[in-house]
């Protein structure tokens, strides 16, 4: 039987754990507790692989610690990682089992000097900007004349009595409903996603998104992401009035449009509607004036028409229309005698290209040239030169004789009116 002490000295040995086990159970612990952390320091041993990640040392005066930066992330901070250089980075600690190290992998970097509340703002505009929320073209525009305005703010703030005023001062006619949230301090960024989302789900026209000014402490929960996300999945048309005019917060980048305080969104929702009321009074006014003229000009012809309505004037009208239509008949006289000739002449010219052309002209025309060209033939024809007086004598075999004939050879004779055979007994001499 084993004593105490051996029993104790059995359990150690049954809860003693493998490399992989111990380095595991270690990776959890840490990763789990330190999945987002900010740690200052020294750049040293910075190098960067082939494959663009860079590998540097973070250290301080009493530790240092293996840091990577991964290569979407080192070209952004490539000017502040650099040998020597004091930075801030933010990120979350990995441990590397088969080597038994641990090391930061950064996904943020600030130079050394910020507060912390800056650091995290640059890192959240970073990452909210790399999502698309702050992309112009997701900008909606503003409604020309709204009707309807949703107030999102504090109900006690002076934020809330400047923009009502700015309204009543500039006569704007319309509804606002105020959703009432917190808008700084605990709690604050929950009822802000809240009543964002319940305005988006109401039938206004716009959303304000308000309050006064404050420390960055004081505007922090129009920075935080969910406020920023809830403001950039809104489908109502977006204004951000928080703080002063140098006071900037992330809703503002997400935001349809950017007002410097909560009196300058209630000027700008009511810009428009001054502009249309101005140029309804200029309207008004061109159209008078414009309708007193025209009353003038009417009156003026209908002045002339009436003294054009007197019985001389009349008569004197009817004369020069009788005179004016005469002149007309004339000219329309004139005019269609022209036509006339013109149309008579062409026929005439007309009707002589048509007899040239007619098929019993060319066919006389061809019946002259076919004569002509018989009698020609007949004129040189066999016969007609037998009967003119002339002979054609022939060799025995009937071909015409084109040589001397030979002595004591007999020949034939064609004349006109018949043949006959002869001998050549003598001939003249050569």
């Amino acid at each position: 039987m084993l004593s105490p002490s051996e029993r104790a000295l059995s359990d150690q040995v049954n809860q003693v754990l493998s490399v992989s086990d111990f380095t595991l159970n270690l990776k959890q612990v840490l990763e789990g507790h330190f999945a987002e952390v900010w740690i200052r320091g020294e750049v040293s041993n910075c190098r960067q692989q082939s494959s663009g990640h860079v590998y540097f040392t973070l250290k301080d005066e009493n530790a240092q610690i293996s840091a990577v930066l991964f290569k979407g992330h080192a070209l952004r901070y490539a000017n502040l990682v650099k040998e020597g250089q004091r930075i801030v980075v933010f990120g979350n600690v990995s441990v590397y089992a088969p080597k038994g190290n641990y090391q930061v992998l950064v996904r943020f970097v600030a130079s050394d000097g910020m507060g912390k509340l800056q650091l995290e703002f640059n890192r959240l505009k970073e990452q909210l900007g790399r999502e698309g929320l702050f992309d112009p073209e997701r900008k909606k525009p503003l409604p020309l004349l709204p009707k309807k305005i949703a107030l999102v703010t504090s109900p006690t703030g002076a934020a809330i009595h400047d923009f009502i005023s700015i309204l009543k001062r500039r006569k704007w006619a319309g509804t606002v409903i105020v959703f009432p949230s917190k808008v700084q301090g605990e709690g604050a960024k929950e009822e802000l996603v809240t009543q964002i989302q319940r305005a988006d789900g109401m039938a206004v026209d716009v959303i304000v998104v308000c309050r006064g000014g404050g420390s960055l402490e004081d505007l922090w929960p129009f920075n935080e992401a969910v406020v920023v996300r809830a403001i950039a999945a809104c489908s109502t048309p977006v204004i951000s009035a928080v703080g002063h005019e140098i006071d900037f917060t992330l809703a503002d980048f997400a935001a349809d449009f950017r007002a410097e305080t909560p009196s300058a969104a209630a000027e700008r929702i009511t810009s428009d509607r001054i502009a249309v009321l101005e140029r309804i009074d200029g309207t008004k006014h061109f159209l008078a004036k414009e309708a007193k003229h025209r009353l003038a000009v009417w009156k003026s012809h209908l002045l002339r028409l009436q003294a054009g309505l007197s019985p001389a004037t009349l008569k004197r009208t009817f004369e020069n229309a009788i005179l004016h239509h005469d002149d007309l008949t004339r000219a329309f006289a004139l005019a269609l005698q022209r036509h006339l000739d013109q149309k008579r002449t062409h026929y005439t010219h007309v009707q002589h290209r048509f007899a040239q052309t007619h098929p019993e002209h060319a066919l006389s025309q061809s019946r002259n040239r076919v004569q002509q060209v018989e009698h020609r033939l007949h004129n040189l024809s066999f016969a007609h030169t037998l009967q003119r007086g002339f002979a054609l004598i022939r060799d025995p075999h009937g071909h015409p004789l084109a040589r001397k004939a030979l002595f004591g050879e007999k020949l034939i004779v064609e004349m006109a009116d018949g043949t006959t055979a002869v001998r050549m007994d003598s001939g003249l001499n050569d």
